[in-house]
């Protein structure tokens, strides 16, 4: 039997969103500035940069691989060596599993296993063969692996956030990075009181965390694992088909000590 196994989407590079909430300090927010008012990508209600034009992103490549959307998995070059030793060494572990079950000796499979790893790479050869362009396809780089490509990609995350858009999560925005912290202060009542959320000067987050393992363990029989006593964070995605642009705000996180309570609460809901 063959398998195939994906490479991961792009999305995890592209979007900087986390690490922007995570690496968010107060001190040197509020000294920031931004030039979005020079830029002709510059929202008029808003005041600040908040666009999904990615004619805003300068360099070619990276603005058409941003087009692709997140879930877009790039190409990535055939390495033939590294093939024929994978089949190599199953044919090794079938060896060794069929010589131990009948009680066999391996040198009796010598001959078999020469035979076969001749017609895999017989195989190879024609495989090269039928690429025109093989040799440009095997020296293909993936583009997020080019460091022109990661060094205009990190220019990009230092002066914007990349996020996906409500209701059309397979586009990209670009989105002031003062404006964006701006309006998750404003959300959760650092400027003006909130409703929601309360501001907690003495907050300890290995003890929030201790508290909500003991409730979900004694009320709900829910273990919490090591890997996923962390907290939560918010972002926001713009909706742009909304005018002005407005935000959906999202508290969440792949690993958080809510995690399992949250799926088991989904499942009940879509009954």
């Amino acid at each position: 039997m063959t398998t195939y196994q994906l490479t991961k989407p792009i999305r995890s590079k592209i979007f900087n969103y986390r690490q922007t909430v995570s690496a968010f300090n107060i001190d040197f927010f509020q000294k920031s500035t931004c030039d979005c008012r020079l830029s002709t990508f510059c929202d008029a209600q808003h005041k600040h940069i908040i666009t999904g034009d990615l004619r805003i992103v300068k360099n070619k490549q990276l603005r058409e691989l941003l087009r692709k959307g997140p879930q877009y998995r790039e190409l990535q070059p055939t390495n033939w060596k590294h093939a024929f030793e994978s089949v190599k060494e199953a044919v090794e572990n079938y060896i060794d599993k069929v010589s131990k079950k009948e009680k066999l000796a391996k040198i009796l499979f010598r001959e078999w296993k020469t035979e076969l790893l001749q017609l895999v790479t017989d195989r190879i050869k024609q495989l090269r063969k039928q690429r025109v362009n093989y040799r440009a396809y095997s020296l293909y780089k993936p583009k997020l692996k080019q460091q022109c490509i990661i060094d205009e990609l990190k220019a990009l995350h230092e002066k914007y956030v990349l996020v996906p858009i409500d209701e059309a999560s397979k586009n990209v925005a670009v989105i002031c990075k003062r404006f964006y912290l701006e309006k998750i202060l404003a959300e959760i009542g650092y400027y003006t009181p909130s409703d929601t959320y309360k501001i907690d000067d003495k907050f300890d987050p290995s003890e929030l965390i201790d508290s909500q393992c003991k409730v979900l363990k004694e009320d709900y029989n829910i273990d919490v694992a090591d890997n996923m006593k962390k907290l939560p964070f918010i972002y926001w995605i713009p909706k742009f088909h909304k005018n002005p642009i407005k935000q959906r705000f999202i508290i969440s996180s792949s690993y958080c000590c809510t995690k399992k309570l949250a799926k088991l609460l989904c499942c009940a809901l879509r009954l």
